[in-house]
């Protein structure tokens, strides 16, 4: 029995039963859904059939309602357009007005007769009833004539009642001894205080109109339609079921702003009613339908509701089951993939969902630790590029960062810059490059801690071995100094007890509090940096300390600072009468002085040429070591002049050099672009000079010299160039040949033409063409 564990395993390795933890949650949540799905579905047809019935029967005759209700609205739009037409016509006018009999009056004989045709000619209408004021009576015109009669609408209205003006009232009208359904539109200018009338109107129109129409809907289930208004009074019923003017209680109750569908009774049987609202006068159409011929398909499927129920549930079981994999399928996949790239093998033994929220986590980690390093490095950058003065941060895309360390000096706080440079240089150098990620790495972490005790700072990696620190200093100025060194010293203990075989020397730059002054301060404190050979490793240069030890003037650093000014503006006039300056004041000097001045001041100069290599297309090449070599071994200061005047020369004719080449390359971008947009009517110098972001003068000269003509002579070449070949290569006119080239003025374009030619574009055409040909021959 002790293989029992091991054989069991076998088996569910062999039948593949290691199923997984959330799997079996996701199949058994599936199925349980699924069965709810269909026990509801089965109590939800059980108990809303008749719902269901209703919703149909609402969808069968929505359309047809819609119809019949649009013919209703249809006759009494066009009713009422009628009753008014004819109110306002000179005809019903001349009848409304006359005082004479009508049987003596041609112009009133003539106007019914009008009023006849009108009748007869119109489906819609049954007769005309106009009053004469004049006359005090009323006419009706149908079209068997116009006789007098006396209506009762002016007892109506003498008696205070209130007529409504255009609006359908239902009444009978004997004609023949039999009275006919109409509906009557009364029009009439005003009423007197005595109750009468200037003058009127009514339209009757024939209710048998509608009564055709709805005729026309009805099928052979019973269906009825019934045409009530808002007191529920029948208008009309399409199978003569009520009498005019019958009352159908209790339809109107159930009516809302929309379509509404009814079951009620009807002779003891149920009938579902079907209601839509008119825009005529509050009228309703009632749509009726027995019970039975909408509810007997559904009657006939609550019978076949069980064995159709156990079919669905064996079919809930296998859906759910199926589902569950094909749901699980890419979600395990994931899983296998996540668990392959974190070289994790075999079957787990954890929930899938908490094995990829934990892995999920760690991602996330991860990710928010390179994001704080990329931030860190965006603000290096920074910090570099200020106090470098690089250009690059002019773009706008470091402006949160620009802002953050702005607001620093905006608070009354007090800075210095400390520069950090490894004495080993030469074998940092030459260290490999993760080598040397290990001892930045190792300086940093020292440098970062112990600076974090001076409060607000930020740092910067220049390259070379050497670190800039910006510090806040709580002391007031010329109090801090004990406890910058104090903490200098320790990151030098520290970093040479890490490092083993590395030392770091240190630069204490002036204390300031404007931002503005990030790049003085920088190249202020970066002079002292020359001078680091004198002192020895591991040490501790102080400006302030520093400065006081000048007596004499002659320690160039303000000189170097100029002369490396003027070298980045490309002042060498400037560089070389500072250098004359400082070359008159150490005439006196010792020999000792005079050659740590002149090697400073040349490494001050090969910093300043490194620093502007940083943001050069081609670098300034000049071998430094030869040089120094050369000041090193020279024997008179006037040598000494000679070489750095050479070496002025030289810088000078490099940065012309570069400044070709940058030149080149900006008059190619502008060649190419007048190549691209040759055809274009406002080309031109201003266009050029806003694309390049150039002044005109400026652009305008550079590339005269460049190319040996103005830019308006080279985008006329370019044109006439385009003009030539499209003559030669098409036969298109001479108009669309200038409208190609750029030339949207005809007559310009001739004269420029000719006068670049000799000769119009037609004769040049001509004469090629003749050249060709001859060349056939």
């Amino acid at each position: 029995m002790e293989g029992g564990p091991q054989v069991l395993a076998l088996m569910r390795g062999r039948l593949n039963l290691n199923f997984s933890k959330t799997y079996i949650k996701m199949m058994t949540f599936i199925s349980i859904a699924m069965l709810v799905l269909v026990l509801s579905l089965i109590q939800f047809l059980y108990t809303k059939f008749e719902e269901i019935g209703l919703e149909h029967s609402h969808e069968l005759n929505r359309n047809l309602n819609s119809q019949l209700t649009y013919n209703f609205d249809y006759m009494n739009e066009f009713s009422k357009n009628m009753a008014i037409t004819l109110f306002f016509d000179p005809s019903t006018i001349q009848i409304m007005q006359n005082n004479v009999d009508t049987e003596d009056n041609f112009n009133t004989i003539r106007n019914v007769a009008e009023l006849q045709n009108l009748i007869a000619n119109n489906a819609l209408l049954h007769s005309v009833v106009v009053y004469n004021n004049k006359r005090k009576e009323f006419y009706t015109v149908d079209s068997k004539g116009v006789t007098p009669t006396q209506a009762n609408f002016m007892e109506m209205v003498r008696k205070g009642k209130q007529i409504p003006v255009l609006t359908p009232m239902p009444g009978l009208l004997n004609e023949d001894g039999a009275n006919v359904p109409v509906f009557s539109y009364l029009m009439f200018d005003s009423v007197d205080q005595a109750g009468v009338m200037d003058s009127a109107i009514i339209l009757n129109v024939k209710m048998d109109w509608l009564a055709g129409n709805l005729k026309k809907f009805i099928t052979n289930d019973g269906s009825n339609f019934v045409l009530i208004d808002a007191n529920e009074k029948v208008l009309l019923d399409a199978r003569n079921e009520y009498r005019l003017f019958d009352q159908i209680q209790g339809q109107l109750a159930h009516v809302n702003a929309n379509q509404s569908t009814i079951v009620t009774t009807s002779a003891g049987k149920q009938v579902i009613t079907k209601l839509a609202v008119s825009d005529t006068d509050h009228w309703y159409l009632l749509c009726i339908r027995s019970y039975s011929s909408v509810f007997g398909f559904i009657d006939k499927l609550k019978g076949q509701i069980l064995p159709i129920t156990c079919i669905a549930f064996v079919a809930a079981i296998l859906a759910s089951l199926a589902i569950s994999k094909l749901i699980y399928r890419p979600f395990g996949l994931l899983v296998k993939k996540v668990r392959n790239i974190m070289g994790e093998h075999g079957s787990p033994n954890y929930d899938d969902t908490e094995y990829l929220s934990r892995t999920l986590q760690s991602s996330i980690n991860k990710y928010r630790e390179i994001s704080q390093t990329s931030r860190e490095s965006i603000r290096e950058n920074v910090l570099k590029g200020l106090l470098t003065e690089s250009h690059f941060l002019q773009s706008g895309l470091h402006k949160e960062q620009l802002n953050d360390l702005r607001a620093w000096f905006q608070q009354g706080r007090s800075f210095r810059l400390i520069f950090f440079m490894i004495d080993q240089n030469k074998h940092y150098q030459s260290l490999v490059q993760a080598e040397k990620q290990l001892v930045k790495f190792s300086i940093l972490n020292v440098a970062n801690e112990i600076a974090g005790e001076f409060g607000l700072y930020e740092k910067a990696f220049l390259g070379s071995g050497e670190f800039v620190y910006l510090v806040e200093v709580s002391e007031p100025e010329g109090q801090d100094q004990d406890a910058l060194l104090q903490r200098i010293k320790l990151i030098q203990s520290v970093v040479a007890k890490i490092t083993k075989v590395m030392t770091i020397s240190a630069v204490i730059g002036p204390s300031f509090d404007r931002f503005d002054d990030l790049s003085h301060v920088y190249q202020t404190t970066r002079t002292l940096l020359n001078y680091r050979l004198s002192q020895g490793s591991s040490c501790i240069l102080s400006y302030d300390s520093f400065m006081e030890k000048q007596t004499d003037g002659a320690h160039p650093i303000d000189a170097e600072a100029k002369i490396s000014d003027a070298i980045k503006r490309g002042k060498m006039d400037e560089a070389t009468a500072v250098f004359q300056a400082l070359t008159d004041d150490l005439r006196n000097s010792d020999n000792n002085r005079l050659l740590v001045t002149m090697v400073s001041l040349a490494l001050s100069i090969g910093r300043t040429v490194q620093e502007i290599n940083l943001n050069k297309m081609e670098d300034i090449q000049i071998n430094f070591s030869h040089f120094y070599s050369e000041i090193v071994q020279a024997e008179t200061l006037d040598e000494i002049s000679g070489r750095f005047q050479q070496l002025f020369e030289q810088i000078a004719g490099l940065q012309r050099q570069a400044a070709d080449t940058k030149h080149q390359v900006m008059i190619n971008s502008v060649t190419d672009y007048i190549q691209l947009h040759y055809s274009d009517d406002d080309l031109s110098l201003k266009r050029i000079a806003s694309e390049f972001k150039m002044s005109q003068g400026y652009l305008g000269q550079l590339f005269r010299e460049t190319c040996g003509k103005s830019v308006g002579k080279y985008i006329n070449d370019i044109r006439m160039e385009k003009v030539q070949y499209m003559l030669r290569a098409t036969d298109w006119s001479v108009r669309d040949i200038a409208v190609k080239s750029g030339y949207f003025n005809e007559a310009n374009f001739y004269k420029v033409f000719k006068k670049e030619f000799g000769v119009t574009p037609n004769e040049y055409r001509t004469s090629r063409t003749l050249e060709l040909v001859s060349q056939d021959k």
